[in-house]
């Protein structure tokens, strides 16, 4: 086998290895991410009433579930947004109001 033959292989088996770290860091990281998120004092104290899930994958997070209302939703995705390795946010949240304000948005305006 030749030199030229030898380092060709040497470089697909470098890339390789090189690649399964950068898939390995990204899985980690999203994961990290997702733990912060549900750690995070905000989550922990003013969104632990609120159905929320908590996704990542290559730095976007995505938030589904229910929330009580629109000040919630605005909390979930500015706390996750300012999170190390997040590179944006997803908002599938829905609000689910009760009471008053649920009478309120169901007027009809003509």
């Amino acid at each position: 086998m030749d030199a030229k033959h030898c380092l060709g292989i040497l470089t697909v088996v470098v890339s390789f290895f090189i690649l399964s770290l950068a898939l390995t860091y990204a899985s980690g990281l999203d994961e990290s991410i997702e733990s912060a998120a549900k750690d995070s004092y905000t989550f922990k104290n003013y969104l632990k009433d609120d159905k929320i899930k908590v996704k990542a994958k290559d730095g976007v997070v995505t938030l589904s579930g229910t929330v009580a209302d629109d000040y919630h939703r605005l909390l979930a995705t500015d706390t996750v947004s300012n999170l190390p390795g997040v590179k944006g946010v997803e908002d599938k949240l829905e609000v689910v109001s009760v009471g008053c304000k649920k009478a309120v948005n169901n007027i009809t305006v003509q």
